[in-house]
Formats: structure tokens, sequence, C-alpha cells
């Protein structure tokens, strides 16, 4: 999938907080065009567009301007599935704070979280790699609630933030935000980020299971490399699809996007069950039926658009895919 996403598991708590504000989860479920069956399996991956559209109709209807306060508080650390695990069997604060910055793709993409330290401080910061999350309010509210809810949970609320931190204007509910985080909240900042003191990163976790985290760690390890290497080949299939339609077809050509050796290139989609050849000819056999079935392109024409050297090279491997010529097989679809 390469949109972002948001991991189905991880939106379930939040429809908790909109059914209670008097909204039916259902029908803004159909309203941003997804199907409820997405959310029969927790591992689902639903668009995180979607989510978001969902979120702000949703403090639209309810005029509840800090719902995403609210949902991102909602959110257990058991709604994480495997990242949930991972964090509460770390051995510190700091480690858990980590394992949220490395594997926080294993519930959603968009949203990445940083942690820097100076001078005794500590801020862990969202950044935004989906623009519709930098330009949504409730996605960002919900993006330091959580963290903050999580933070919270992990330290058996042994921890307190110095301060919390948006980047957006001042609401009108102002003073809910500090009521909520029971602290200094910031508005028109420089981030979107959540402040503590230094020493705070040294707090054990009293749920740590340092074998249960070296398994769970191997697990995900072992995800992230298969999502990887799929990314590889998706990758591979987007060269060749740019190359193609502006004319240029050789392994070579999509080879000058990559930073490795002929050798390693081959041995890396060999791995994947697959070749440059395969990938380049299912693509030219899939626009072949689309160009097909424009009656107006003529046979050279078609076999020029899928790089091939001669309509009759076009018709020689057409026929030894499909057993039948262009032309029958563009009579036989009518």
């Amino acid at each position: 999938m390469s949109a972002n996403h948001i991991r189905a598991a991880f939106l379930l708590p939040c429809f908790e907080v909109i059914e209670e504000l008097g909204l039916d989860p259902k029908a803004l479920i159909e309203l941003v065009a997804l199907s409820n069956d997405v959310f029969d399996s927790p591992e689902s991956l639903v668009p995180l567009s979607a989510a978001i559209d969902l979120v702000e109709i949703a403090a639209k209807e309810t005029k509840c301007h800090h719902l995403g306060l609210l949902l991102g508080a909602r959110v257990s650390i058991q709604s994480l599935g495997l990242l949930g695990l991972l964090l509460r069997s770390a051995s510190t604060f700091k480690a858990a704070i980590n394992d949220i910055i490395k594997h926080l793709t294993l519930n959603m993409t968009g949203l990445k979280r940083s942690l820097t330290v100076d001078r005794g401080i500590a801020i862990l910061s969202s950044a935004y790699d989906s623009p519709q999350i930098a330009l949504s309010r409730q996605a960002r509210q919900i993006s330091i609630s959580l963290g903050w809810n999580l933070i919270q949970s992990l330290s058996s609320e042994r921890w307190q933030p110095i301060s919390i931190s948006f980047s957006f204007a001042e609401p009108e509910d102002a003073v809910f935000y500090r009521k909520f985080f029971k602290t200094r909240v910031y508005f028109n900042a420089d981030y979107d980020g959540i402040a503590f003191h230094e020493a705070d990163l040294k707090i054990e976790l009293t749920s740590h299971d340092e074998y249960l985290h070296q398994t769970i760690a191997y697990q995900v390890a072992k995800m992230n490399e298969n999502k990887h290497k799929n990314d590889f080949v998706e990758e591979v299939k987007s060269y060749v699809a740019k190359n193609l339609e502006i004319g240029l077809c050789s392994e070579n050509e999509v080879l000058k996007f990559f930073p490795m050796q002929k050798r390693t290139f081959q041995n890396r989609l060999k791995e994947q069950g697959t070749s440059y050849q395969n990938i380049l000819d299912d693509l030219r056999f899939k626009k072949a039926e689309l160009y097909l079935g424009d009656s107006t392109l003529k046979m050279y024409q078609v076999a020029d658009l899928l790089c091939y050297k001669s309509g009759g090279a076009f018709a020689f491997a057409f026929n030894k895919r499909y057993g039948m010529s262009p032309s029958k097989w563009k009579h036989a679809q009518k």
C-alpha cells in the first residue's frame, strides 16, 4: 500500500468516544466511503486520508473542537498490537520512546516522532510526511494527546510533562487544553510536541521483560525486512513505468535510479521471485490491453508506446503471451 494508512485497531477506541458524543460511527464510516468490513480485522489498513476526514467531520458535527485530544487519550497501549507489547516490555522510559519512534509505522504511516535533549530538557515532537495531517488540527491534537497518554501509562504516572506545544493558533477552548494536560500549554509554537525533564528518561518500567522484548523486536525486524523487500519491487515497477512512458525500457536505464551494481539489483529481484524482464512484460501487457481498447491507435503506434522496436516484435510477444494476435484479441473483447 503506497498511500499513508492507519491500522484498524487503532481507530476502534476512537469510535467509542464518537458514539458517546451522540454520533453514529457507522454513518461516519459510510460518509468517508469506507466499508464497515475493514474493521472486522484489527490488522486491516485504513487509508489515513479517510481516517482524518472522519475525525474532522466528527469534530464539526459534535461541535467538539478538542475532539482530537479525547480520541488520542482513549487509545490504549493494548490497542497498538505488537508495538504495544514492545513498549510494555522495554527496560526504561527512554527505550520505550525509542521503540515508538522506530516502529510507529506498525500502526500508521505519515507521522514521524523524534526525541531531542538539550540542557536537561527532552522534547518528543511530531513531524508529518502527510500534508493532510499537517493541515488537520484534529490529527495534530491526536498526535500529541496519544503520545502524552502512552507516556503516562508506561511510567505508571511517575512522569509529568513540563509543557505541551502546538504549532497552530490558540483556540477558543484553550482553557480545556490546560485542564486536560494539567500543565502549561503553548500555541503558535515552533513544533508540536511534549517537553519533560531529561532525568525522566531513566525511569525503569515495572512491566519490563527482556526476553519478551527481544522476541517481539525480532518479529518486528522480520516484518520490516519483508516490507522493505516488497517496497523495492514496487519502486522498480514505478521507475519502469516512468521510463516506458518516455520511450526507455532497458534495464540499464532503470538501474541508473538505484545505487547498486547490476548483479545486486538482479539478485534482489530474484529473491522476491521476479526479474526485471517479468516486471517490464507485466507492465507492457497491462498497458497493451488498455491501448488495444482504443480504436484510434494503429498497431505500430501501440508498439511504439510500449517501447517495442517494431509492430512485428510487439505482435510476436503478444501472441506468445495470449496465444493469439493483438488484432484477434481486440476483436474477441467486443
